[in-house]
């Protein structure tokens, strides 16, 4: 393992004052302190240098004045135009090997790939428009700053899902000719070794939703079309929003807008029967990789990217998105029983995942 330090650019990163911004992140930075990588993040909103949890964290400033990007191993997280493309672009001359981790909008065409907006969420319609304009000059000018990079510098691709280099290959260029890799996100801690505990007990079924709520990506109103179709189970839906202002639903739905930090969820889940977290869109999917991981039941979305991440998962339910109107029992609750196995048990697992990616970052 190289003694040179790697360099995390990252849009934001976790402070005191906001621990949860960019957490995907910073799990591999501390893993990868762990594993004995040396690590710096140039966090572009940091206004000064700090250290979190053991993470050295500076700015921009810091970063170009005591020469961290001479001959460094930079990683860009989910890279960006204004920010992480110019300092890139700048430092190109300086920059020894460069790892590009796509993680979902940053090569999309929002309004040809994501799901429309609810009609009554305006300012996401208005936002729509918008990108209509900046998508496709986004597009292109990741085009070629990219052909431009990677003919100067040695650049590396990792995807978080075989579906988001797909989204890559249509919207970039075919990536066979640079070096690239599929690993996906790895699931939060408190998730990794805990187990539901709670199963069907022959009074009424409980499920629970964990989602935004105005956004129709997450298919909130999937579940109100589930709970409608079941009105003898009790659905508790937490989030933010005014989708429960707008939408029609029965008593048998409760929203909750309470937050919850991730080491409080799996004793939250240990409440219920099962989950429900439909989707219309994503790029892994982590919180439904949370759900299965620990083992509730779990009704889930039928479309390529959940196949993909959970299709070895015993305890996932994967229906279509237009029959989500379908009968649920206990009998098929019961049956949804989580079976470890050599595929499952370390497909979501932070040190397997950051052995991959230091292998891939520091490899020849």
């Amino acid at each position: 393992m190289t003694a040179q330090p790697i360099l995390i650019l990252t849009q934001a990163y976790p402070s005191q004052g906001n621990p949860y911004q960019m957490a995907f992140v910073h799990a591999r930075v501390k893993q990868y302190l762990v594993m004995g990588q040396p690590v710096k993040v140039l966090s572009f909103a940091a206004k000064q240098d700090y250290r979190f949890e053991g993470v050295e964290v500076v700015t921009l400033q810091s970063a170009e004045q005591s020469g961290l990007f001479k001959a460094a191993t930079v990683v860009s997280h989910a890279p960006n135009l204004r920010n992480h493309f110019r300092v890139i672009f700048k430092q190109r001359n300086n920059i020894a090997k460069l790892v590009f981790v796509f993680h979902g909008h940053e090569v999309m065409h929002l309004p040809r790939e994501y799901p429309k907006p609810y009609r009554w969420n305006k300012a996401a319609i208005r936002r729509r428009r918008i990108y209509r304009i900046y998508d496709p000059a986004k597009l292109f000018l990741f085009k070629k700053l990219l052909n431009f990079l990677v003919k100067r510098v040695d650049t590396r691709l990792i995807f978080v899902s075989q579906y988001m280099k797909s989204i890559f290959e249509k919207n970039i260029f075919d990536c066979k000719a640079i070096k690239n890799a599929v690993i996906n996100n790895p699931i939060s801690a408190p998730f990794v070794n805990a187990r539901h505990a709670k199963g069907p007990s022959g009074k009424r079924l409980s499920a629970l939703c964990i989602r935004p709520l105005d956004d129709s990506k997450y298919g909130v109103d999937l579940v109100l079309d589930l709970a409608r179709a079941n009105p003898d189970i009790d659905f508790d839906i937490f989030g933010k929003g005014n989708l429960s202002q707008v939408m029609q639903y029965g008593i048998n739905v409760t929203f909750d807008d309470r937050f919850f930090v991730q080491s409080d969820i799996p004793t939250l889940l240990n409440g219920y029967d099962f989950g429900v977290l439909p989707t219309r869109w994503d790029s892994q999917g982590v919180m439904a990789a949370e759900f299965a991981k620990i083992g509730i039941p779990l009704i889930t979305s039928d479309i390529p990217i959940m196949r993909e991440m959970l299709g070895g998962f015993t305890n996932v339910c994967f229906l279509p998105n237009d029959r989500f109107e379908t009968r649920i029992d206990a009998a098929l609750i019961d049956e949804l029983k989580y079976q470890p196995s050599p595929q499952t048990d370390r497909l979501f697992d932070l040190e397997t995942i950051a052995q991959r990616e230091l292998a891939f970052i520091n490899g020849n």
